[in-house]
């Protein structure tokens, strides 16, 4: 009976160090507020990118203003603004939905926005008032595609976002400190049953 109690006793202290230790983790989720999203705006197939502040259309009060094209995304910030005569195009990403908006006073002509974050795992549609569009997401690069608006107003599409499983790494240290843990509680039990024996 003795030896029974000490191999459950053996294990039970395995179980808890291989979990204390970090081997039977769980899969975490990356967050998007603090990532790294490069954005991309563009009219008609063309290859300029109105998101780069540098090509004179980005006002102030967005982060690609300040950022350029690749910003660090933050809540309640807006990332990334374009403003000319006719429209004002926005992209808010926060930590669980991206938010595409077109502010038309006359119309717009077909766009494509792209956006890379490898925080990105998968885009959900929730909602859109856009006549024509379409969207993809390979790897972690989603692209929007927004047909011609040939009246004003204010269009939106609404994506939640899906951010990609992460597995966490226990710094070295609380590595050691987990580990000295379960050898401690080991020989405590191993100590606790010889005692019993006697």
């Amino acid at each position: 009976m003795r030896s029974v109690n000490s191999i459950r006793v053996i294990a039970q202290s395995t179980a808890v160090f291989a979990i204390l230790t970090g081997v039977a983790q769980l899969p975490a989720f990356a967050q998007v507020v603090g990532s790294q999203a490069t954005g991309t705006l563009q009219f008609n197939g063309g290859g300029t990118n109105y998101f780069d502040p540098a090509n004179g259309f980005v006002p102030a009060g967005f982060l690609n203003k300040t950022q350029g094209a690749t910003v660090t995304v933050d809540d309640p910030a807006i990332d990334f603004g374009f403003k000319d005569g006719a429209n004002t195009d926005t992209a808010d990403i926060t930590d669980t939905q991206l938010i595409i908006t077109d502010v038309s006073v006359g119309g717009a002509a077909p766009f494509k926005m792209t956006f890379n974050d490898p925080a990105f795992d998968d885009m959900t549609l929730v909602s859109s008032d856009f006549p024509t569009f379409s969207a993809s997401l390979v790897g972690s690069l989603f692209t929007f595609n927004a047909g011609e608006i040939t009246r004003p107003g204010t269009y939106q599409a609404v994506y939640n976002v899906r951010t990609a499983a992460v597995t966490g790494v226990p710094e070295p240290g609380s590595v050691a400190l987990l580990a000295g843990m379960g050898v401690t509680g080991t020989a405590v039990a191993v100590s606790r049953l010889r005692r019993r024996r006697k």
